[in-house]
């Protein structure tokens, strides 16, 4: 499985404000009609359902009729004031309504109006003012009290707004706007169950509000309530096939329940209402991701990241993908880029540490786990990683050290107790090896690595029985494992069953047919029991040019064991530690083959004292001893 399913971290989705739901109310409130029409010649300046411009010019004909009554100038600047606004034009709406004001100071509307025009222009303190003025005036009109806690809300005054909203019910308890918007501002206060309650009464009164219906799921989710959540997502969906916030809500929750085409279909959906929308292409990428596709995921974080450069989110994920597809340069770039963007994220260099590991650059790796360390102490992963990292530098008391932190952090990590065992085999205490691979395997007995380890370790304490039967596991698990066929093979070699030693080799050499250990291994198996030896054809696959070739050189009769002990010479010490330890194990293979006991048992012995624990040879070494009765 690509995608989130192959890492230790979690990747965070984008949080979409709430739907704002703060509805200004549309029912402009105005002066009597019965003033103006008592004049015939001036009926369209109140004519409700006469369009905005020809109010506009009636009204101003009553505005410039020096015979009109004082009231009449007065209703007709408010009405003239609420076209302009309905036009868009604000600041000729707040001039009339100002003047309307002017006229006549105790005209609660118009400073109702007027605050509207106010907020319109984004200037919320001077709509709260005309608001204030306005209720003074009239303590009893719910509308101000509604549009003032809307101007409250959308200044982060939520506190202020529940309090208006609260008035908005007393005086008219059947509101289903002032339910939902108090609903929002407890949502914003993060008091979620207070939210739902109001959420529930609003959509009682009110079963069709796609936006209330919303804000309760989006607070449902945050209660943890995953199930009505989304029920709420579908009705809106029911209700409004291309509500996009809802298709986007519902995306995520097929996402977090691995309905990823589901998922992508929900995102298809609000990437057509707004193309533009940064956040559904990243979370399609990452859906398109877990289903495997990482050419189409990499094209929606391309799109992701053109819409919104500065989403360093956007470009830890394309890093990750990159990963999946071992372009490691490329995801380094992208985590680079994710860092300038925002250092302060832990996960970030945690990625970009996992990259250098890849990529063998343990000392940049280290460094990365240690940043990720220092912005989060309790991130178990950034511990696993350097743990890995200091194993890989031959470090292995700071790797045990690091493992003892992230079980300690985690104590269902079943890689981290393998990796710790794993440390334990190479300092040779296979007892506290078996232990940890043990719990891994306790812990998800469904990794064929963990069996294999172990097979290793009692292969190393010599049981060879219980190696057989954990590598017959780790085969079980994965029937193309490899290295276990190499380990069984060994134990199957030197416990002297050469037929199933030559099944195990040769299916190495199947699995692995252009590399030269097993090539190696195969000719070893097939020569000790008598059959015919195929290494001449087989280097016909192998790279002759660099080590081991001089191994497989001297089984051939080409190169004698000086020339080959030669050969192992590098400028790296323990690149020359390795291959002397291979050029002396394979030597005293060459030896045992020939009839000379002595020699072997003297090379393996050399093996033994030299080779790294963690080398195959270093095993084959101490095995052949302990058959040839030869161990100290």
């Amino acid at each position: 499985m690509a995608g989130l399913a192959t890492h230790c971290w979690g990747w965070p989705r984008p949080v979409r404000p709430m739907l704002a739901l703060m509805l200004l109310s549309l029912v402009v409130a105005e002066p009597s009609s019965a003033a103006i029409h008592e004049y015939d010649d001036h009926p369209a300046c109140d004519g409700k359902t006469v369009e905005p411009a020809r109010r506009i010019v009636a009204c101003t004909q009553v505005i410039e009729d020096r015979s009109e009554t004082k009231g009449n100038h007065v209703a007709a600047f408010v009405i003239r004031g609420t076209a302009f606004a309905a036009q868009g034009d604000l600041d000729r709406a707040i001039a009339d309504y100002s003047e309307a004001i002017k006229m006549d100071p105790k005209l609660a509307n118009a400073y109702y109006n007027r605050g509207n025009a106010w907020r319109g222009k984004g200037e919320p303190d001077r709509a709260i003012t005309d608001y204030d003025e306005a209720i003074n005036l009239d303590p009893n009109g719910a509308d101000p009290y509604y549009n003032r806690g809307v101007t409250w809300a959308d200044k982060g005054e939520n506190d202020r707004a529940i309090a208006d909203f609260g008035m908005v019910l007393r005086l008219t308890p059947a509101d289903a706007g002032a339910y939902c918007n108090r609903g929002n501002a407890w949502f914003n206060k993060n008091e979620l169950g207070r939210a739902i309650d109001d959420f529930d009464r609003a959509i009682k009164l009110k079963p069709t509000d796609v936006d209330c219906l919303n804000s309760r799921a989006d607070a449902l989710a945050g209660m943890g309530d995953e199930a009505r959540a989304l029920a709420d997502h579908e009705t809106v969906i029911r209700l409004d096939p291309n509500n996009a916030h809802a298709l986007y809500r519902r995306g995520n929750a097929r996402s977090n329940m691995r309905d990823y085409d589901g998922a992508i279909a929900d995102y298809n959906g609000v990437i057509a209402a707004d193309p533009k929308d940064a956040s559904a292409y990243y979370n399609r990428g990452l859906a398109l991701w877990n289903t495997g596709d990482l050419d189409r995921a990499l094209s929606d974080l391309d799109s992701s990241i053109s819409l919104d450069p500065k989403f360093a989110v956007a470009y830890r994920t394309r890093g990750s993908v990159r990963i999946d597809k071992g372009d490691f340069d490329r995801a380094i770039a992208d985590y680079d880029q994710a860092i300038a963007l925002d250092s302060k994220q832990a996960g970030t260099f945690f990625a970009r540490g996992s990259a250098w590991s890849m990529k063998r650059d343990y000392d940049r790796a280290i460094a990365d786990f240690d940043q990720a360390i220092a912005l989060d102490p309790k991130l178990e992963g950034a511990y696993a990683g350097r743990g890995l990292a200091w194993l890989r530098k031959g470090d292995n008391d700071r790797a045990a050290a690091d493992y003892d932190e992230a079980i300690a952090l985690d104590p269902t990590d079943a890689s981290a107790f393998n990796w710790r065992g794993f440390v334990w085999a190479s300092k040779g205490d296979y007892d506290r090896g078996i232990a940890d691979f043990d719990r891994a395997i306790e812990i998800y007995g469904k990794n064929a690595g963990f069996f294999y380890n172990r097979a290793k370790s009692w292969t190393a304490k010599g049981n060879y029985e219980k190696a057989i039967a954990d590598y017959d596991q780790a085969i079980g698990l994965d029937p193309n494992f490899a290295n276990a066929y190499r380990g069984r093979g060994l134990v199957h070699f030197y416990a002297g069953a050469l037929s199933d030693a030559q099944y195990d080799f040769r299916r190495l050499a199947a699995l692995k047919p252009d590399d030269p250990y097993s090539a190696i291994w195969r000719d070893l198996a097939e020569r000790h029991a008598g059959g015919q030896s195929e290494l001449r054809a087989a280097t016909g696959k192998l790279d002759m040019t660099k080590w081991p070739a001089p191994v497989a050189r001297m089984l051939l009769g080409d190169l004698a064991p000086a020339e080959v002990l030669a050969a192992a010479d590098d400028p790296n010490p323990q690149t020359r530690q390795g291959q002397v330890c291979e050029a002396n194990f394979y030597t005293a293979e060459l030896s045992r083959l020939q009839g000379h006991s002595d020699e072997a048992v003297r090379l393996y012995r050399l093996a033994v004292s030299d080779c790294p624990k963690s080398f195959v040879e270093y095993r084959g070494a101490t095995m052949a001893l302990k058959a040839l009765y030869a161990l100290p």
